[in-house]
Order: C-alpha cells, then structure tokens, then sequence
C-alpha cells in the first residue's frame, strides 16, 4: 500500500481520504501571463510557490485558473491573481499560469 500511494504522489496525484472531494488538477504553463477577469489579487508570503496559488484556485468557487507574478527585483512578494475564465495568454517570464483541467 505505501508504495502504491508513493507511486501516486510521484505521479502529481495525491490519495484522498474517504468522503472527501479530489484537489484539482491543473495544466501549469510556464513563462505564460494570462491577464484579465479576474476574480481576486492575492499578495502571497515571500516564500510562497505557484503550488500556493493553485491551490488558492482550487478551494475558490468559479475558479478556472490563475497566473503566478513570481517574486523578483521589481515583486517583493508574489501575487496570485485568481481568474473567472481562461483568458488569452502572452508569454512572459515573470509568470506561471494554471488552468483547471478536472
């Protein structure tokens, strides 16, 4: 069994525990900023990571997906911009983008 469940966690899916719902899965697109309808703007903690922001996504009602500003120079801390739909991409390094795929 605790291979089994290894097996899953190294493959990006996590077991849930009985009578609970599956987290969602989500298509990350590096180096992808996708601007525009957004539901909320969350200023993470410095050490916070794009799992952090899915995962805001995640247990948000009517979220679809999201763009991580990482922390740089010019972003002390980063920022999770929750999306409504999936809006148009451009390609930029200052972001991680997520779309809900479950």
């Amino acid at each position: 069994l605790c291979l089994a469940v290894a097996g899953l966690v190294l493959m990006g899916q996590a077991a849930s525990p009985p009578g609970t719902a599956p987290v969602a899965q989500f298509t990350r697109e590096p180096n992808l900023d996708r601007s525009g309808d957004d539901l909320r703007r969350d200023v993470l903690s410095a050490s916070a990571t794009v799992d952090d922001c899915a995962n805001r996504c995640a247990s948000v009602s009517g979220c679809v997906a999201f763009t991580f500003v990482k922390k740089s120079t010019t972003v002390p801390e980063p920022i999770c911009w929750l999306k409504k739909t999936v809006p148009v991409g451009y390609e930029s390094s200052c972001c991680i983008s997520g779309v809900r795929r479950d």
